[in-house]
């Protein structure tokens, strides 16, 4: 599988791995996939939500390298928005 890039393809990333090998790590991949992608489509974003989101990102337990991407790219959306990260 490649590498996910934006809100959306991360949502159907966790959820194909959440169908494959169910956990709550995985589920918790989709919630905050969501989230990034109710950010990335509302009006206007503020740098609380920006902050409370890379908060929920380094909270997860033993992210791995699907967490860690989504941190990565996230990042990225946020800074291209004007956001400090």
């Amino acid at each position: 599988m490649s590498t996910p890039w934006g809100p959306a393809q991360f949502v159907k990333y966790f959820e194909q791995v959440n169908r494959e090998f169910p956990s709550e790590h995985w589920a918790n991949g989709i919630e905050a996939a969501k989230r990034w992608l109710a950010l990335a489509t509302q009006d206007e974003v503020t740098q609380l939500e920006v902050d409370e989101f890379l908060a929920r990102l380094r909270a997860e337990p033993t992210s791995g390298s699907g967490w860690w991407d989504m941190a990565r790219q996230f990042k990225y959306w946020a800074k291209q928005g004007g956001f400090r990260v």
